[in-house]
């Protein structure tokens, strides 16, 4: 009895073990899902789905191409297409069976300008000789499994427009009404408030709309904005805007202001526009585009305030540094610096190189000082000027300027000022001695005066 009932407990066991993975896989199982690619023009369409793509129709066929993208992987990665062609009775196509395999493929699109991965469901319609004009649904149904063996499938329907056949009015069947074409509305061009567009500028997007019905009016539009990321805010805190009735073949222009983070990196960010409006029976209908904003990071650099020295003599030789700080949040390429001046003669360029933002360098080298060649005198003041180099990330250069004064003089002014006082004390010494022998002439001329006097005194009394 033990044995039956530990047996019994082992069983049960390992039923909650099982469950307990299939319950997990099950929470973890996110299908893959199956959309058309309407942003592209591929080979064989004048352009995308979002704006209004038609099969193309000529000499007895009609040609449709259906680019499939997944978003996960696609066991082998292969789908299976089917055509579901309508009532044999009113269609226009020859009666077949289209179905067939189509493999993941690396694609060519929009004028061979891009490329995109993606399933291109492409077939040929054979159509019947005594088809009506009008506009056909085409059906498409694919198939497949993602990785983990799962079913992955969706429907979507293509209408082919058929203008080389017979008006319906012309047959004797008149129980057909002819087809009525949905209203297209598009994004036909976009502007910004400014041409620059700065990290941490607000930016107002002008979105100008046009209706490609010439006939029917597009009633109760609005527009929704999908932003990029994080990094950009409506000014109005609303990411829709309401239109109302846009008239045939007519245009309006939506505006929405937009505040650009200052940390947003430099770079092209895409906003997704939706508009969601009805014809006039009132069918639900979906239109718009896209609207691509390039964003510039602001260049902030600071230079030290450059000096060489206040003055050097002729054949000195000064060391001239250079400082920068990059006080942007991208990186700036190629810093330089370069000196020039009348009596000057640096050995070369200053290149400082790539600084990254938020960080400082510097480098130095050497200036000859040279005699003055712009001036009547070799010696005196002179001004130079430094002039800074550098580039963006986009490969933009700036450039500023800076001038700095000194004073150059002669290597002899020591030697000149020496003699100078040399020669101011033999000239003080001469003179003392004219000074000197002029006293002892008068000295002795004295002498020899009073010496006579007192010779004649004696001569007279003897």
């Amino acid at each position: 009895m033990r044995r039956v009932i530990r047996i019994m407990m082992l069983l049960f066991s390992a039923i909650m073990l099982f469950a307990t993975n299939v319950f997990a896989d099950d929470g973890d199982y996110t299908p893959v899902s199956v959309k058309v690619d309407n942003q592209n023009i591929y080979d064989g369409m004048d352009k995308a789905y979002c704006d209004g793509y038609i099969p193309r129709v000529e000499n007895g066929y009609a040609y449709i191409v259906l680019p499939v993208i997944c978003d996960g992987g696609i066991k082998d990665n292969t789908v299976t297409a089917k055509l579901d062609l309508g009532d044999t009775q009113s269609m226009p196509f020859v009666c077949k069976n289209y179905e067939k395999n189509v493999y993941l493929t690396e694609m060519e699109v929009n004028n061979h300008t891009g490329k995109v991965s993606c399933y291109p469901v492409v077939f040929s319609l054979e159509l019947k000789s005594d088809r009506i004009n009008g506009n056909y649904p085409v059906t498409f149904s694919i198939k497949g499994q993602d990785n983990s063996g799962n079913e992955v499938s969706a429907d979507f329907v293509v209408y082919v427009n058929i203008t080389d056949g017979q008006n319906l009015q012309d047959t004797a069947d008149t129980s057909q009404t002819e087809p009525v074409f949905t209203p297209k509305l598009i994004i036909e061009s976009y502007t910004f408030s400014t041409d620059t567009i700065n990290a941490g500028d607000a930016v107002t997007i002008n979105i100008n709309l046009h209706n490609t019905s010439g006939t029917e009016m597009i009633k109760n539009a609005s527009v929704t904005v999908e932003e990029p990321e994080s990094n950009f805010s409506p000014a109005d805190k609303s990411s829709g805007v309401f239109i109302g009735d846009i008239a045939p073949d007519g245009n309006a222009v939506v505006s929405m202001t937009y505040n650009v983070s200052a940390v947003t990196p430099q770079g092209e960010y895409d906003f997704n526009i939706t508009a969601d409006y009805a014809d006039i029976r009132g069918n639900a209908c979906t239109g718009g585009g896209k609207v691509r904003m390039n964003v510039v990071q602001p260049v902030n650099v600071q230079f030290n305030k450059f000096s060489l020295g206040e003055s050097f003599e002729v054949a000195d030789v000064a060391n001239a540094t250079v400082q920068v700080m990059n006080l942007g949040r991208e990186k700036i390429y190629n810093v330089r610096a370069e000196i020039e001046g009348d009596g000057l003669s640096p050995e070369k360029t200053i290149f400082i190189g790539d600084v990254e933002a938020g960080q400082q360098a510097e480098q130095s080298a050497y200036v000859t000082i040279t005699g003055l060649k712009d001036s009547t005198y070799s010696y005196g003041d002179t001004t130079g000027k430094i002039t800074y180099y550098y580039e963006d990330q986009a490969g933009k250069q700036y450039q500023s300027e800076d001038e700095f004064t000194l004073r150059i003089e002669s290597p002899f002014a020591g030697l000149d000022k020496e003699s100078k006082t040399v020669d101011k004390t033999g000239q003080w010494w001469i003179i003392m001695a004219v000074i000197v022998v002029i006293l002892l002439i008068i000295a002795a001329f004295v002498s020899v005066c009073h010496m006579k006097r007192r010779q004649d005194i004696n001569e007279t009394n003897p």
